[in-house]
């Protein structure tokens, strides 16, 4: 059963955030996902969410999403992440 990543994230620095996601990429990769979407421009149609980028991650299960999330390499970049990022939250669950 596939395993999907949600984050929503406001972002401070658009040029260090490029490069953020650019490190990532191939950390993505090695762990079976992929990114499905990524927009600045989400749209709340019921509710009191306010999204402000949202990115859709999809892997082969839940268990290699949450192993990025846990990785070494993954870590390593965090330093990184906070200072181009504020109000991060990252949702994971299973698909049907």
């Amino acid at each position: 059963m596939a395993g999907y990543v949600i984050i929503d994230l406001e972002v401070t620095d658009e040029a260090l955030y490029a490069q953020y996601v650019q490190q990532m990429a191939p950390l993505i990769a090695a762990h079976g996902g992929k990114r499905l979407a990524n927009t600045t421009e989400p749209e709340v149609v019921e509710g009191g969410w306010t999204p402000r980028r949202l990115a859709l991650l999809e892997f082969a299960d839940g268990e290699q999403a949450r192993a990025l999330a846990n990785s070494l390499e993954a870590a390593e970049l965090q330093e990184m992440r906070a200072r181009c990022v504020r109000n991060r939250n990252v949702v994971v669950f299973a698909g049907l």
